[in-house]
């Protein structure tokens, strides 16, 4: 089992923020303290500045254009 330091350093490093590890990202933020926050925070500002890619938003993305073509 990863923990929030290692899911954030492991997207930064990749750029990239796979599916499984966002959903991992979600359950341990149930139980996190402020150290964890801030670093939560820190892969959320390299996901707007376009440093991390995220798997969900790119399968949503990709859903989309599939029901605009499909229509």
């Amino acid at each position: 089992m990863a923990n929030i330091r290692e899911i954030v350093q492991d997207a930064c490093c990749q750029g990239y923020l796979c599916v499984e590890a966002e959903n991992e990202l979600r359950r341990l933020l149930l139980t996190c303290n402020a150290d964890d926050v801030v670093l939560f925070t820190q892969l959320q500002l390299a996901i707007m500045d376009g440093r991390v890619t995220q798997e969900a938003r790119e399968q949503f993305y990709r859903r989309q254009t599939q029901a605009t073509v499909a229509v």
